[in-house]
This record gives structure tokens, sequence and C-alpha cells, in this order.
């Protein structure tokens, strides 16, 4: 009798040891689980999109004299500052898309095709295309934006939240599915921060 007790009594033990092991190993930091990142990409959307509501709702209102109002000031500005002629004549649309274009660059980093449909898709800014491409552009225009560097971020950003081979990260770098960098930025980045 003694014998089955002793052996319930380590079978259980060992259930109770294998219950622990697999908690401690299931415990990750918050910071390396996959949904961290969906709730970090969401705020920064909203916020954003908080961000451009806010900036357009001061320069757009359903009656006529606003465009006038918005023209008079556009070429005030343009007639007083020493800017280019392009980023004086810019739409509030294409104002609010490189406002956005910013927020985005400066808190994660995108590849330009991923920032183009970011701030275009539906799920994201919802912006016309040629409003985001006319945002991105000026961020180019304007040096506020490496890709090479970005694509170094982004794949940092993996390698600290997961384990890649080095082709490995260079196919997710530019994957259509994943961040859509070029074949020659990817390389770029993956090497660069596979290095360190």
């Amino acid at each position: 009798m003694k014998s089955k007790e002793e052996k319930l009594q380590l079978k259980l033990a060992n259930e109770q040891a294998k219950k622990q092991k697999k908690a401690i190993q299931g415990s990750k930091p918050v910071y390396k689980k996959w949904w961290f990142y969906v709730i970090i990409v969401f705020a920064i959307i909203v916020i954003a999109g908080i961000a451009g509501s806010g900036s357009s709702s001061d320069t757009s209102s359903p009656d006529s004299g606003s465009s006038t109002t918005t023209s008079e000031s556009s070429s005030t500005n343009s007639s007083d500052s020493n800017s280019d002629s392009s980023e004086s004549e810019m739409t509030t649309a294409q104002e609010n898309a490189y406002q956005s274009a910013q927020d985005y660059i400066s808190s994660m980093p995108f590849s330009r095709r991923g920032l183009v449909d970011q701030l275009s898709s539906d799920a994201g800014e919802g912006y016309d295309r040629e409003d985001a491409v006319y945002a991105v552009n000026l961020l180019e225009k304007n040096g506020e934006v490496n890709w090479k560097e970005q694509a170094y971020l982004s794949a940092k950003s993996y390698l600290e939240s997961g384990s890649f081979s080095l082709n490995g990260l260079i196919d997710q770098l530019e994957s259509s599915a994943g961040e859509k960098f070029t074949h020659k930025q990817a390389v770029y980045g993956a090497k660069k921060a596979y290095n360190e």
C-alpha cells in the first residue's frame, strides 16, 4: 500500500514541478510579447489621428469663406517666406498627411512603401494615396528620413523581440507582407543590426 501512496505522491510532485517550470518559462517580459507591439501601433495610430484631426478642424469649415481665407494666408506665407513654393501651396490634406508622416517616422521605423500604405490605408490614416505620396516625398526632400537607417532600426527591433537568421531577417524586412523595404535597404539594415 505504501508503495502506491509513494508513487502517487511522487507523481503529484512531478506534475507540480512541471507546472512551475511552465509558469517560469511562459512568463516573458511584456515587451517581448507580440500583442504588446500591436497595442503600441494602435496607440500611435490613435494619437496621430487625434493630432491630425485637431489641426484639420482649425483650418477648414463648411462655409465658403474658409477657402478664401486659406488661399489668402497661403499666398501671404509664400510671399513672406523663402520656403519652396510647393510647401506653401500645400492643401490641408497634404499638410496633415505630412504631419502624420513626421509623427510616424519619429515614433517607429517605416519603409517608404510601408509609410505610404499606412498613411493611405483605411485601417491607417485614410489619406488619399496622392497626399500620402506627397507627404513622404516632402520628408525625403527635407532630409527628414533615411530609409537605410529605418531598415536598420526595424531589423534591430526584430532582433530584440525574436530570433532570426540573417537571411530570414532580410526576407522579413523586404517582404510585402512584412516591412516592405527594398532589397538593398533590407540587406543594409539586417547586416548592421546583426553585426552589433
